[in-house]
């Protein structure tokens, strides 16, 4: 299988990635591609372009290149970003049974694409030298990309908001550099939790944090959130070969069905984030 990417401004399509091709298959594909191929049609015309559809379509069987069996475009934000294009199966025969099994291969795989090409284009974006995070800026464009796909979708969005209360004595005792390495060190924490499924930035103050939980609800988040404060209270901080206790408290939300946009996420989890610090 491959993966293309559109060129919206140049109007053509090229090989981002691929997986199991032989060498002759990769050579007689071009690495760049106008939209006069199937690949380029599938995308065009955000359709689904299936090996069965040559019997029925004249002007499809006049594209294709013997190098697509299905192609299913990928959607972003309501737009075409590329598509995944099988070109060789593990099956003898192509029938009806055949073709839904890749469809279904091609759907399981399309959301973890949509994911990654966001997580991809972040690590491009500009970021804290010390702590690693994206801007704040990006935070809310990221959270409302996430919201609509959510809400369209019909999946759970949750955000997290974390603060390392006693930061002030840290940075008294030590460095405001090192109380910022102990913030990348408990939002470290947080990915390991989430086994890298969340989204990190730079929040409102400068020891807090905003973490994008996609396809976790409001259970899973609370859930969550006891889960971090336990192991970030067993975990050893050092600076300077000295103990560091960092103190965190969390503010939290969930995606409902009377949100009207990610404003209500920020909202519900700064009140909590504040009700934890009074």
């Amino acid at each position: 299988c491959s993966l293309w990417q559109y060129d919206r401004d140049n109007n053509s399509i090229h090989l981002l990635a691929y997986n199991g091709l032989t060498q002759d298959i990769i050579e007689s594909i071009p690495s760049n591609l106008d939209t006069e191929n199937l690949i380029g049609w599938s995308v065009r015309n955000n359709t689904m372009f299936s090996i069965k559809m040559l019997q029925k379509y004249q002007n499809l069987k006049a594209l294709d290149n013997g190098n697509s069996i299905i192609t299913v475009p990928i959607t972003i934000d309501n737009q075409v970003w590329g598509a995944l294009n099988i070109e060789k199966i593990p099956f003898i025969k192509y029938n009806l049974y055949t073709e839904q099994l890749l469809l279904m291969i091609a759907d399981l795989a399309a959301p973890i694409i949509r994911n990654a090409i966001r997580y991809s284009s972040l690590v491009h974006k500009e970021v804290d030298p010390i702590t690693g995070f994206n801007s704040i800026s990006e935070f809310y464009e990221v959270l409302k990309e996430e919201y609509v796909n959510a809400v369209h979708n019909k999946l759970n969005l949750s955000l997290l908001i974390v603060e390392c209360v006693n930061s002030a004595d840290i940075v008294e005792k030590f460095s405001m550099r090192d109380a910022l390495f102990i913030l990348k060190e408990i939002a470290k924490l947080v990915q390991q939790l989430a086994k890298g499924k969340v989204l990190i930035f730079q929040y409102k103050e400068t020891f807090q944090f905003a973490a994008i939980l996609p396809n976790m609800d409001f259970d899973g988040t609370a859930m969550f959130s006891l889960s971090l404060i336990e192991q970030n209270s067993k975990k050893a901080y050092y600076i300077k070969g000295q103990t560091v206790n960092p103190e965190i408290v969390i503010g939290y939300s969930s995606l409902r069905p009377n949100h009207k946009s990610e404003d209500d996420l920020i909202l519900l989890a700064d009140n909590l984030l504040l009700m934890q610090k009074i």
